[in-house]
């Protein structure tokens, strides 16, 4: 017979009620279980909104003491129910949690797997309010409930909800981040393995963990790692792999700590956990790699960026111009006295009638310091071909005070002519001193890095020098001590066999003298040993 459709509220709920009781009779007989589950199908994907109530309240007030297959086929058509109604179910959610928080007390683990089923699919179809009512009655029944397979199944469920859910609450994942906190810290606390799984997948929503919500869950994780418990030992390491994956960037404090908890307890006596272990350690690596990468990148770019060396050149380089600006006015400065030159050279030698004075100046600069590469500029000063009278020489031999002034400022004046001269292309913008500038300086940061390297490895090679020589220093006043050690002995070992030898020489006659007995010896011993 098959189940007709229900079309609207007129239809009378205890027809319904009598329906899903025959259906769920069925379940309990083998020969007519795929009937039963046929029939409860249909009459879940044809129900309306008001049928959702009555429905609900059958697959609740189920009987413990019915059979595994029927116990878990109430649960499994909440998920049926989910895919085809969605967000209808929203004012049912509290309904269909409690027949979930129900059913996780249930000693056979396929009723609780298919609770965690139900849950996830819930949480991912009905997306509209009231859906936080499925996090709530499930966090409160994990807070409350003192049965091991319920903890575990509330846990499991919550995990499953919050990875399904597309948009959770933030506040509420808040909420359960503080309540497993102080599950994990309390000794009568059961399923600990199965918060450390939910707090995993509560890690994986990014606008949750925060800085101050790190600093005190990833010490607290890593305290289960050498637990007793192979499943929490499990879990911790999951728990710290998602967070080295989802919080990359909030977890750079911490890589130093994780590494230093899995290292030590990557040679763990079961199998699964060390590969688990592994996994996290592998993950954890990838982060500090990246961490190191993300650290250059960043001075890389704020050693070029406009608020950090491109501002201090371009002010190096408008002062620079300034500078040349102001050399290439028609008066310069006169030359340092510092050098001695070639004119008060000249004239501390002396100087004969007619002088003929072939100058060539090399100036070697840089314009407002923005060429890479020096540029020699050429500058031929004319011939002076004048008599003493004519230069202004005095009497002794030296030019007069004025005429020397006015020689020099002769001189610089041509110099500065030649010298603007030379350059006949037009002086280069703003922008281009500003981009040459920068690469300069860039350019010279790197080389002071460089000099820097280049000391720190000259520095380890002389420290590895000095060991090397105060190992060869102890080596040798080792071995200059065998070697007197071993004269000594050689030196006793002789006397000794000096007196033996005696001693069995005296009694029979064979020495008459001293003499002969040092003759023996002489001819007996080896070359290397001598008597003394």
């Amino acid at each position: 017979m098959s189940p007709q459709k229900i079309k609207s509220p007129s239809d009378r709920p205890h027809e319904l009620k009598s329906r899903v009781i025959c259906c769920l009779n069925k379940l309990s007989d083998r020969d007519t279980l795929s009937i039963g589950a046929t029939e409860l199908d249909s009459i879940a994907r044809n129900l309306t909104p008001d049928s959702f109530s009555p429905f609900l309240a059958c697959i609740l007030n189920t009987d413990d003491s019915t059979k595994c297959l029927v116990r878990r086929q109430c649960v499994r058509i909440l998920v049926l129910l989910s895919h085809y109604h969605g967000d209808s179910l929203s004012p049912h959610v509290s309904k269909m949690a409690a027949i979930i928080v129900r059913r996780l007390r249930d000693p056979d683990s396929a009723v609780r797997s298919a609770c965690v089923a139900a849950a996830a699919a819930i949480a991912a179809k009905v997306t509209r309010p009231p859906s936080s009512a499925l996090l709530k009655s499930l966090s409160d029944s994990l807070a409350t409930e003192r049965d091991a397979n319920s903890q575990i199944g509330a846990a499991l469920c919550v995990a499953a909800a919050v990875e399904a859910a597309p948009e959770p609450e933030m506040e509420q994942l808040r909420r359960l981040l503080q309540n497993a906190r102080k599950l994990l810290r309390s000794e009568g606390f059961k399923a600990k393995a199965a918060v450390l799984g939910m707090v995993g997948s509560i890690v994986g929503v990014s606008r949750v963990i925060s800085r101050g919500v790190l600093d005190w869950l990833v010490p607290l994780v890593t305290q289960f790692l050498s637990s007793d418990d192979w499943a929490a030992r499990k879990a911790a390491a999951e728990m710290l792999g998602n967070l080295a994956v989802a919080q990359r960037e909030l977890a750079v404090e911490h890589i130093a700590s994780c590494l230093k908890s899995l290292e030590a307890r990557k040679f763990d006596k079961v199998k699964i956990v060390r590969e688990t272990i592994d996994r996290s350690l592998e993950l954890w690596k990838e982060a500090a790699d990246a961490s190191d990468e993300a650290s250059i990148a960043s001075s890389r770019s704020s050693s070029s960026s406009p608020s950090g060396g491109v501002q201090s050149c371009s002010s190096s380089s408008s002062k620079s111009s300034h500078d040349a600006s102001a050399e290439s006015s028609v008066q310069r400065k006169p030359v340092s006295t510092s050098r001695t030159s070639p004119w008060d050279a000249s004239s501390k030698r002396g100087i004969p009638q007619k002088t003929n004075i072939n100058k060539t100046i090399y100036v070697s600069s840089k314009l407002n310091k923005t060429r890479s590469s020096s540029c020699s500029i050429v500058l031929a000063v004319p011939q002076l071909t004048k008599s003493v009278s004519d230069t202004g020489l005095n009497e002794s031999g030296h030019f007069r005070p004025k005429t020397k002034r006015d020689l020099f400022r002769k001189i610089e004046d041509e110099r500065v002519q030649n010298f603007a001269a030379s350059f006949p292309h037009p002086e280069p913008q703003a922008g281009a001193l500003t981009r040459e500038a920068s690469d300069k300086d860039c350019d010279d940061d790197e080389e002071v890095q460089n000099f820097s390297m280049v000391r720190k490895q000259l520095a380890q090679i002389e420290h590895q020098q000095s060991n090397l020589f105060e190992l060869l220093r102890k080596f040798m006043g080792s071995y200059r001590n065998g070697i007197t050690y071993l004269e000594t002995r050689t030196q006793g070992l002789e006397m000794a066999l000096e007196e033996m030898s005696f001693d069995m020489g005296l009694p029979s006659g064979r020495f008459a003298n001293r003499d002969s007995l040092d003759d023996f010896l002489g001819s007996s011993m080896s070359p290397g040993l001598n008597v003394t």
